[in-house]
């Protein structure tokens, strides 16, 4: 029965085509998906096996959006950013509509108007946070949010260096994976 959980879990992430060290890492330290999920070393690894369709559902992916960017809200410079988060959050709790997420984000288009970047990673962030689809909502805001604290942090330290920028975002991502491990409880049966 061990072989083939095991198996299954090989076949799953083989079949969602988990990174080469991620799997290795899978099939050298785990027998099943439940394992991969509670022992992952790498928070990026967590939060792409979360974002599978089907392993969380979208009110989940959507709280775990509005969790991510809210480990941003100290470094957001306009209030539309922070309405946009603070009704992605009212609509999982069902206090919002999706009439509620077109206007923040009208309010999120006009944060980035009165910006003078040419880009900003706090409007992209919060741009895909208001999207219909949750499970990209989530894929990205994680995303961006890692990125943004890890560009802050670099500034706020005068550091410069791919390294480290890479060393911050996996930070991040790390207490993203702890906060789905403790906040969520993902549907890994075999039928994906």
């Amino acid at each position: 029965m061990q072989n083939r959980k095991r198996a299954i879990m090989v076949e799953f992430l083989e079949k969602h085509r988990a990174c080469a060290p991620g799997l290795n890492w899978a099939k050298a330290n785990c027998k099943t998906l439940q394992e991969v999920w509670d022992t992952c070393p790498k928070g990026e690894w967590l939060v792409w096996l979360a974002m599978i369709q089907g392993v969380l559902d979208e009110t989940v992916l959507r709280r775990f959006a509005c969790f991510c960017a809210r480990q941003v809200w100290h470094l957001l410079t306009d209030d539309g950013y922070k309405k946009a988060i603070e009704t992605a959050e009212a609509f999982c709790d069902g206090k919002a509509t999706r009439r509620d997420l077109n206007l923040a984000f009208d309010g999120v288009w006009d944060a980035f108007r009165r910006s003078s970047k040419r880009w900003d990673a706090s409007y992209e962030m919060t741009k895909f946070l208001l999207t219909i689809e949750a499970r990209v909502a989530a894929r990205k805001v994680s995303w961006f949010s890692a990125e943004i604290i890890a560009k802050a942090t670099m500034k706020e330290e005068q550091e410069v260096g791919v390294q480290k920028l890479v060393s911050i975002e996996d930070a991040a991502r790390d207490v993203q994976a702890d906060w789905l491990r403790k906040n969520t409880k993902p549907n890994l049966n075999s039928n994906k």
